[in-house]
């Protein structure tokens, strides 16, 4: 039988993201597969991004209304070695007979974070996993101060995972035109600033044409700014 760690690192050192859950079991010791170090940790938190707790009023939202109760067995992991939190409490899946219903775990929060990851590789192919990462880190929420129970405050790894922001961040790394400098990008346009972004995209942003005279029509024709004079 292969050792589950080296059935990991293959993919790993292949440059795969690997992700998984951190674990229900409330200890901050090592908690396997999550702690290997290049893998990818996850919390579970609710839906007010506090960690799910038996020490904790976690809270989630249904048709209805707020449900202050959690199973007796779910304390998600935490600690140094976590890496990012996802809503985990009472997420609304599939589950077995073809059915759906309300399941929590760290195994709930996790594939928040795997689809997030695969968005961004969508956005960006080319990017690194050091990127890709570096992005998912900056770009969280810190929830640190939302944490009544103070034994989670700097143990939810970066923080509540961003989806909106991790795109932002991962389209820094998106494939560009080619553009190194801006007038890479000059479309003859006499309308538009052109400019080149960071990542190689040239961008288009429309001018005002207004010349501040009062007696000038001001507009923007087939790419050239127009100030015909007009009667005052």
């Amino acid at each position: 039988m292969i050792p589950v760690k080296e059935v990991l690192l293959t993919p790993l050192d292949a440059g795969v993201l690997v992700v998984f859950a951190a674990g229900n079991s409330g200890t901050e010791a090592a908690w396997y597969p999550g702690y290997y170090e290049k893998v990818i940790a996850v919390a579970a938190t609710d839906v007010n991004k506090v960690a799910v707790s038996q020490s904790q009023n976690n809270q989630y939202y249904s048709n209805g209304g707020p449900f202050q109760s959690k199973p007796s067995w779910f304390t998600t992991c935490y600690g140094d070695w976590v890496d990012i939190s996802a809503p985990g409490f009472y997420v609304y899946s599939t589950t077995n007979g073809n059915s759906y219903g309300y399941k929590s775990g760290t195994s709930m929060a996790c594939p928040h974070v795997s689809g997030i990851l695969a968005l961004g590789k969508a956005v960006a192919p080319d990017s690194t996993n050091a990127e890709t990462r570096s992005c998912l880190s900056t770009s969280a929420d810190d929830i640190d101060n939302l944490q009544s129970d103070t034994e989670f405050v700097g143990k939810l790894g970066a923080g509540m995972v961003n989806t909106a922001a991790f795109i932002q961040c991962m389209k820094n790394y998106a494939p560009g035109s080619g553009c190194t400098l801006s007038n890479d990008c000059d479309d003859g346009n006499s309308c538009t600033a052109n400019t080149c972004s960071v990542n190689g995209n040239c961008v288009f942003t429309p001018i005002n044409c207004n010349d501040d005279d009062i007696c000038t029509d001001d507009y923007c024709s087939n790419g050239v700014c127009s100030n015909d004079q007009i009667s005052c």
